[in-house]
């Protein structure tokens, strides 16, 4: 029997609204891999899974997993869920591991307890801001690459030569000299993916609260044109939308397409979120 009822919206976000059952067969992840891939975001409710039972959801789909080592894991589970960080600010809207040559495919978010107020995670389809671009500002971004400076690695120079000319897929090692014989290695990444449906995303970390806090350069190490960053960010603000998860409920997201974040939350250590970070949807859930 399948687990799946129905299919749904809630709040602009496409809703997988279960039976009551804590397992999903292969019909029903064949299913989900296909609307995942056009919908770029599901939303599981009612469906009887804990952490454990969410552990297995994600294996079920996703090959290969990264482990944060800025997350904790969490006792009793397997090392590829860890903890969502901790805070009551706001997160800004990103897409996982931007600033990396390997950006997942998939992440997944648990809610374990609910915060009391507050602690909506927020959500916003690349695809759409995308299309809100101008000519311009998509002749701008697209095959344009930029370097985030964020907890970037500093090497020694013996360790640079092996870095120099790396590429993977369409990042870009950089390397930037910081004094005498060692270098920050960073990685010039793009701005605009293609997520699982094959249309273009404006999906990254670019979108921030403002220009100071936007730590990007271009990859010939000038700034961001202030016009078409708050040109994007205006396009993603007019599409973002909000999810209020519940205990037992979860999130799968296709990370080359969206973006997420979070609202403030009222208290810091009323809300239990859980993660899991994928590098890929299984092959046999994709669209043909």
């Amino acid at each position: 029997m399948s687990a799946l009822a129905t299919f749904a919206e809630d709040n602009g976000i496409t809703v997988v609204q279960g039976t009551g059952q804590s397992t999903l067969d292969e019909t029903d992840r064949a299913e989900i891999g296909r609307l995942l891939c056009s919908a770029g975001a599901l939303w599981f409710k009612g469906f009887r899974i804990d952490g454990p039972g969410f552990a297995e959801t994600a294996l079920a789909f996703c090959d290969g997993f990264h482990l944060d080592p800025n997350r904790d894991e969490i006792a009793g589970l397997p090392p590829y869920i860890r903890s969502i960080t901790k805070g009551v600010a706001a997160e800004q809207l990103h897409s996982e591991l931007t600033s990396t040559q390997h950006r997942p495919e998939i992440i997944w978010f648990y809610c374990a307890v609910p915060a009391e107020v507050g602690g909506e995670t927020r959500l916003c389809d690349g695809a759409k801001v995308w299309d809100c671009l101008g000519a311009q500002a998509k002749g701008f971004f697209e095959g344009r690459r930029v370097i985030y400076h964020r907890r970037n690695r500093i090497i020694s120079g013996e360790e640079a030569e092996q870095w120099r000319d790396v590429s993977a897929g369409a990042s870009k090692v950089i390397l930037r000299s910081v004094d005498g014989d060692r270098y920050e290695l960073a990685w010039a990444v793009p701005t605009i993916n293609v997520g699982l449906d094959g249309r273009p995303a404006f999906a990254n970390g670019l979108i921030t609260d403002s220009y100071e806090r936007c730590a990007v350069v271009l990859e010939d190490g000038s700034r961001l044109p202030v016009a078409f960053w708050e040109e994007a960010v205006r396009a993603a603000r007019s599409v973002q939308t909000k999810a209020r998860l519940e205990s037992g409920q979860f999130l799968m997201l296709d990370n080359l397409r969206f973006m997420h974040g979070r609202t403030p939350v009222h208290r810091i250590y009323n809300r239990v979120f859980y993660a899991a970070v994928a590098d890929k949807l299984r092959d046999q859930y994709r669209l043909p």
